[in-house]
């Protein structure tokens, strides 16, 4: 299974009451290749707005660790 597929199931998911009060889905990005996988809490507002993981504080704080 691919990252894509398993993207097209979450943003279709309907299976908990949570899909009712978000405006997108974030299934997560990445490559299918890395050696690590970071996982966070649910999605924040922002990530909600956007549909992409960490991109409030805590995404500043990734992007700040991964330049160094």
């Amino acid at each position: 299974m691919t990252l894509e597929v398993i993207a097209k199931e979450i943003r279709a998911c309907t299976k908990c009451p949570l899909y009712r009060s978000r405006n997108k889905a974030v299934p997560g990005e990445g490559s299918e290749k890395a050696e690590i996988l970071i996982i966070g809490e649910g999605p924040g507002q922002n990530e909600d707005k956007l549909g992409r993981p960490f991109v409030g504080d805590a995404g500043k704080f990734l992007d700040e660790r991964s330049l160094g």
